[in-house]
């Protein structure tokens, strides 16, 4: 009983580190949430002009959607509100 009492102790202070890290990521994923709602896309911005169905290979659609945001220069919070626009039919139900 000992050893379990000692090997609890060990465990405990990253039961409570753990915690505290999902609760800050947590609070990261709602403000980031946030961030993308509010964001607006400027008018100039050129959006990709792909379209994903789920026949293409998924990879691919990635590797050529950030490739176009690139050249686009779009900021992050910019490519995660346009992402969706890149799908269609069940992808996008």
């Amino acid at each position: 009983m000992l050893l379990q009492d000692q090997l609890m102790a060990k465990i405990e202070p990253s039961r409570v580190v753990n915690e505290e890290l999902c609760k800050t990521n947590e609070n990261l994923r709602k403000n980031l949430h946030q961030r993308v709602l509010l964001e607006l896309v400027p008018p100039h911005y050129i959006t990709p002009k792909i379209v994903f169905t789920r026949v293409e290979d998924h990879e691919n659609h990635l590797t050529t959607f950030n490739a176009q945001v690139i050249v686009s220069r779009g900021a992050d919070v910019i490519q995660c509100k346009i992402f969706m626009s890149t799908f269609t039919g069940t992808t996008l139900q």
